[in-house]
């Protein structure tokens, strides 16, 4: 099922990014959203109608404390 949710993902413009994860969860994704009524409506109208899709979590990013990019 992976594989169609992601094909299904990609067609939302608001989801930048998309990720495979270990825990409780099997994707984890980054959406923009210009208000929370914004995010309401991707998250209920879109993201939860794409077949596959159990359950959704989410967190608010606040702001980003530092990034970097290391070489292996």
């Amino acid at each position: 099922d992976s594989k169609r949710v992601i094909e299904e993902l990609q067609k939302i413009p608001e989801v930048t990014e998309c990720y495979y994860i270990t825990g409780n969860f099997t994707l984890y994704i980054k959406i923009v959203a210009k208000n929370h009524e914004h995010m309401r409506q991707l998250l209920y109208e879109k993201i939860d109608n794409i077949p596959g899709i159990a359950k959704t979590d989410s967190i608010i990013e606040l702001g980003c404390a530092f990034k970097r990019n290391i070489i292996l």
